[in-house]
């Protein structure tokens, strides 16, 4: 590992001083939830971002849905593309989230989306499960929501976030207020991109508006990997024998790219970095105008991200039976291919990419991070 990598774990820093008082909001949740308020002063965000989980919260099996069915799976058909090696794709520069649309990336997303920024702000889940912010560089934080959430956005005064709780797709302002359902059911993968809201049912791809109208059913089908690129949409079409798919945001022009065996797919500048193979998921990138493809790794890859440099992916590597959607040690590989090295050994449960760190949850929800820069 490089001496300028350093993994930092964070530790709760002592209550040791008298609790603020409560400040009250302006205005309370539709749903009849109080507004947010302030934690106490002390158990900031290294208590409640960082600390163990308390109890369970019921999104864990979730996150390992599409995995566990992998697994259990027919044989896939003969057809199914084989990769090619050509030449690989050119290095860009390391890529800043809080600047992207949505203040995140659907690799994030599709990771978990537990933390999102607004450049100013992080808001993230906190290890009970509920919905937190901090100041960038502050370790002190505030509660926003004391339900369960997931896949989380931010973008003009807006959270957009699965709300595991309530089962339901929901958004409220950034200062805890104003919480609104959007869609009354179970939802995952959920992208804010400009005016729309492109998220995954049980059943369909869907979009809506971000004020709640138009929802519009784009594809029937398992949906998982979303991610939202220009006016395109790539993801793993689930119930088709795990094919890579893509289409136009309003649903039209849907091909298959991949017939069977596709695992993790993340778009990055003119390229699919994709894992494929039921038994090996070797990792290989596929250019979006050719078709041509190379091979990035020989071993087995599992929760894959970038920050524009690297592809960051776990592995197998000392693999318990705590769980099939788990990975064990974090590698990272150059886009093109080279430099493949060992970053450290724990079990991952998704990671974000986010202001130079790489933060992820373990089999317990832990969150952690490491610096990157």
């Amino acid at each position: 590992m490089k001496k300028s990598l350093m993994i930092t774990l964070c530790v709760c820093i002592p209550c040791s001083v008298v609790c603020l008082a409560a400040i009250v909001l302006g205005s309370v949740y539709l749903s009849s939830r109080e507004a947010a308020g302030r934690t106490e002063d002390g158990k900031a965000a290294l208590e409640t971002y960082f600390s163990p989980m308390t109890t369970e919260t019921p999104d864990a099996a979730a996150m390992q849905t599409a995995e566990t069915e992998a697994l259990t799976e027919s044989e896939v058909p003969a057809e199914t593309e084989a990769p090619t090696e050509t030449a690989p794709p050119a290095e860009t520069g390391p890529v800043d989230y809080s600047n992207a649309g949505g203040g995140t990336s659907s690799a994030n997303v599709f990771n978990g989306g537990f933390i999102a920024t607004d450049g100013e702000r992080e808001y993230f889940r906190g290890n009970d499960g509920g919905m937190y912010y901090n100041e960038i560089g502050s370790s002190e934080a505030y509660k926003l929501l004391d339900n369960a959430i997931l896949y989380l956005n931010v973008q003009g005064g807006w959270l957009y976030f699965a709300d595991q709780t309530n089962q339901c797709m929901a958004k409220m302002r950034t200062d805890g207020t104003d919480y609104q359902i959007l869609y009354p059911a179970n939802v995952h993968e959920v992208n804010v991109s400009g005016s729309y809201i492109y998220f995954c049912s049980d059943t369909q791809l869907m979009r809506m508006r971000t004020d709640g109208m138009e929802l519009e059913t784009l594809c029937d089908g398992k949906i998982w990997f979303l991610n939202v690129v220009g006016q395109e949409l790539y993801f793993c079409r689930i119930g088709d024998e795990r094919a890579m798919c893509r289409c136009s945001v309003d649903g039209s022009d849907f091909e298959t790219i991949i017939a069977a065996e596709v695992y993790d797919i993340l778009v990055y500048g003119g390229y699919i970095y994709y894992c494929f193979g039921r038994d090996e998921r070797y990792l290989y990138a596929r250019s979006r105008d050719t078709g041509e493809v190379t091979q990035i790794t020989n071993n087995y890859t599992r929760w894959i991200n970038t920050d524009g440099i690297h592809v960051y992916y776990t592995n197998f590597e000392g693999h318990t039976e705590e769980g099939v959607g788990y990975g064990n040690t974090m590698y990272r590989v150059d886009l093109h291919g080279g430099g493949n090295e060992q970053l450290f050994t724990d079990i991952v449960e998704g990671m974000c990419i986010q202001n130079g760190k790489l933060h992820y949850m373990n089999t317990d929800l832990e969150k952690k991070y490491v610096e990157l820069y």
